[in-house]
């Protein structure tokens, strides 16, 4: 069975980064922050990255399941992504500062916490909380580094049943990723490789360096 744990579905983009709008303009490509960046294939010329084309793509390369996580940069894609929820895609409802309410539709939470207006997680656990309480998982991107791995360390302590995977394979190529790793000592604990060819995208496939710190992680948390 191969799982993708970390993927991105949106009907409609409407997000934000730094404060700018993030938006489609077609080709595949969205306004990013006043910046034009390639988001998507060329040939999503509506710029809708639906759970159809998802599944069928998973089809294609032989995708068992996928937990489908969430970006401020998508913008929220609750209500989208409780339309798309089967026994192939696992949701997550969006952490936005704010009171989650109802959460019961979905199956984790994501947690964007390198982009939180207050970056220390000890002031953000209602998301672990409710987690802990529906029997929920957390999906969290970290700040780079070990900017929040010992409020991280501590909240793993404090929610030993909530199951929490650290994304972007604890963002690999930024100065003291290890730190992000050695979460995953905690039982609880685990790291996803979402967004790793993304952060080595200068190499291209077979992407040597990310094959090299997958190795490295291995040795310091098994």
């Amino acid at each position: 069975m191969i799982i993708d744990a970390h993927a991105h579905l949106w009907k409609k983009q409407n997000g934000i980064v730094g404060g700018k709008p993030v938006y489609d303009v077609g080709g595949g490509k969205s306004n990013f922050g006043g910046e034009i960046k390639q988001m998507m294939p060329p040939y999503m010329t509506d710029g809708e990255n639906t759970a159809e084309r998802f599944l069928s793509n998973m089809d294609y390369v032989g995708v068992s399941g996928a937990v489908i996580t969430q970006e401020y940069i998508d913008g929220n894609q609750d209500e989208y992504l409780l339309s798309c929820k089967s026994d192939r895609i696992k949701i997550c409802a969006l952490y936005e500062e704010k009171e989650m309410g109802d959460i019961s539709g979905f199956d984790g939470i994501k947690i964007c916490a390198g982009r939180l207006a207050d970056k220390n997680l000890l002031n953000h656990l209602e998301p672990f909380r409710l987690a802990e309480r529906y029997g929920k998982f957390i999906s969290i991107d970290l700040a780079d580094g070990d900017e929040q791995c010992s409020e991280m360390h501590k909240i793993a302590e404090m929610f030993p049943e909530v199951r929490i995977a650290i994304g972007h394979f604890g963002m690999v190529t930024r100065e003291n990723w290890q730190e992000q790793i050695k979460l995953a000592k905690h039982k609880n604990v685990f790291i996803e490789s979402g967004g790793i060819t993304w952060l080595f995208n200068d190499e291209f496939y077979p992407y040597p360096s990310a094959i090299k710190a997958i190795k490295e992680a291995s040795e310091i948390a098994g």
